[in-house]
């Protein structure tokens, strides 16, 4: 191949990946951030300022994601840009360090599949899920699969790139202790490819365990309301309270395709690139497990199964399709089975963006209420769902009160008492409830909101239809009784089915 076509390709290759980031970051930034990402970012903020679980925030997630969020602050600073501009540059740092850390592993589809890996990490994820949890375990322990693919090929690897893989990998393991479940098979393959119990000891994973050991030592020395107070609630509530019907999470879309995607590669073997196939596979099969453990339909739990279809499925293509295109025929063929294999993940993605179009209309006129009566001041909102009040708040310019994002350890005891048969467990159960809504009343005693938003939908969130009100509830405790009378009806907001929200207004300044 001459030197002018070998540049040309270059030219290709780079002009395509600059029109993947220039696509990324005007889809993103023209849309609102994700109520995760926005809750996520307070978090941190209360974490930077010395704030602590449980009596600043409260959360289910261990602190990992909360560090990697950082960087974002003194970004923002620095660069004196907004707080979403510099978290939405943070995930595109950490992505470009993670394509070029790919990229040399990648053997002769580099350039090709460098562009298919800035897709699946820039684009495939919706704007709401854009720099989630699962986002980042994709973003960072994508080098180290391709790296154990080398690894397998008996590549020569520089150690100190393996280093570097190795503590990125630890970072996006860390986020979630269900992460641990594609590391833990990852590394089991390998040991029985290689026929020995201390292929383990390389490099890469050394650090991985180092970073394990380091962050556990971190949240037992500064995070002890994390393992004393966090862990108990939500091993006691939240996953049963949360947790989908398992037909639920078996026949949602993206999970169909990961399995039909997942046959259909491990059916048709081949030996041109079997290494990372195999590892594709496997972290597949490892995602889908920590998908199925946590039991949620959340596009965001999807993510890091579907990247690994998505990029199976690319595999494929590149393995049987691409070696045989030489004439017109084949080309119309290639087209054909192009448009096929890829049609699901293009109307997927489509199908998220829109969602994320419809979002934002829907919750403009809540956005413009709290900028006319509540701009810098406190809100506090009760709701069931995250999605009101975040990130409606930050577009508003005004100030969560609560450390609650959503009251979800009230809908898990709701629908533990709903299933309990037994008189023990529901006066238990009662007797937490009562405790949370005295929380609620000393929080507003404290904070002193300036407007309360209580949601009155009939059928509130994830309450899967059991009848629960707010107000006629709480106000049968006399705490909340006390903490109440300071507030007066102000208005009803209103949005056909998305919201119907009551807002009332403190009147003892």
């Amino acid at each position: 191949m001459g030197k002018p076509m070998i540049k040309v390709q270059r030219l290709c290759f780079l002009g395509s990946l600059v029109g993947i980031y220039l696509f990324s970051w005007i889809i993103q930034s023209h849309h609102l951030i994700g109520w995760d990402i926005s809750w996520g970012l307070h978090e941190t903020k209360r974490l930077l300022a010395g704030g602590q679980y449980a009596s600043d925030f409260f959360e289910p997630s261990p602190p990992m994601f909360l560090y990697l969020y950082a960087p974002t602050f003194l970004i923002a600073k620095t660069l004196s840009i907004s707080l979403f501009s510099a978290f939405r540059l943070t995930i595109f740092i950490l992505t470009s360090l993670s394509l070029l850390l790919c990229y040399p592993l990648l053997r002769s589809i580099a350039p090709l599949f460098t562009l298919i890996l800035a897709i699946t990490l820039l684009v495939l994820p919706g704007t709401l899920d854009f720099g989630q949890r699962e986002h980042l375990l994709v973003i960072l322990s994508m080098p180290y699969f391709l790296l154990v693919a080398a690894r397998l090929e008996n590549r020569h690897v520089n150690v100190y790139m393996a280093a570097i893989i190795g503590f990125l990998a630890g970072l996006g393991f860390a986020i979630k202790p269900f992460f641990l479940i594609t590391f833990g098979l990852i590394e089991l393959y390998y040991l029985f490819y290689n026929k020995s119990l201390l292929a383990w000891m390389r490099v890469e994973t050394l650090v991985i365990l180092g970073v394990f050991i380091f962050y556990i030592a971190i949240i037992c020395i500064f995070h002890r309301n994390y393992i004393t107070i966090m862990l108990p609630v939500f091993m006691d509530l939240y996953y049963q309270g949360c947790g989908e019907k398992w037909s639920a999470l078996i026949f949602e879309p993206a999970i169909i395709y990961c399995f039909i995607v997942m046959c259909c590669c491990a059916m048709l073997k081949s030996d041109t690139y079997k290494a990372l196939n195999a590892l594709f596979i496997i972290a597949l099969i490892g995602f889908l497990i920590s998908y199925f453990v946590q039991r949620t339909t959340w596009n965001y739990h999807l993510l890091p199964a579907y990247s690994m279809a998505f990029l199976l499925l690319s595999l494929f293509f590149f393995t049987f399709l691409l070696p045989v295109i030489n004439k017109r025929s084949d080309i119309i063929f290639f087209a054909m089975f192009s448009f096929l294999i890829f049609s699901f993940p293009v109307c997927y993605s489509f199908v998220l963006y829109s969602s994320c179009f419809s979002y934002e209309k829907k919750i403009t006129g809540l956005i413009e209420f709290m900028k006319i009566h509540a701009e810098n001041k406190p809100v506090y909102f009760f709701s069931t769902a995250l999605l009101y009040e975040f990130p409606a708040v930050d577009y508003a310019n005004a100030i969560p009160a609560s450390k609650y994002a959503a009251f979800t350890e009230l809908y898990c005891i709701l629908k533990k008492i709903h299933r309990a048969h037994d008189n023990k467990d529901i006066f238990y159960l009662m007797r937490k409830k009562t405790i949370f809504e005295e929380k609620i009343a000393d929080e507003i005693i404290t904070k002193k909101p300036i407007l309360i938003l209580v949601d009155m939908q009939k059928n509130k969130s994830h309450l899967e239809g059991i009848p629960f009100d707010f107000l006629p509830d709480f106000l049968q405790s006399k705490k909340f009784q006390a903490a109440w009378k300071d507030y007066r009806y102000l208005s009803m907001l209103e949005n056909k089915v998305f919201y119907k929200i009551a807002v009332y207004e403190r009147i003892k300044r």
